[in-house]
């Protein structure tokens, strides 16, 4: 009885393009814009609360808290 030797390629198969596509920048992008807005949105509740209404109230503090590093 013989052994069947398989021909076995040198070289891997090329990828296809899902494989070497990345999402990253796309999805740095989102989150940058998306980190923008909110930033603001906020700077602009700040300003109008500060400036226009004279009010800055306990939740305007907080906000305030929880956005600085």
């Amino acid at each position: 009885m013989r052994a069947d030797v398989r021909w076995l390629p040198t070289h891997p198969p090329a990828a296809t393009p899902e494989e070497t596509y990345s999402k990253v920048p796309t999805h740095l992008a989102i989150a940058a814009t998306l980190v923008s807005t909110a930033l603001l949105i906020f700077s602009l509740r700040i300003y109008t609360r500060i400036r226009l209404l004279r009010f800055f109230g306990i939740d305007d503090c907080l906000m305030l808290v929880s956005v600085s590093p």
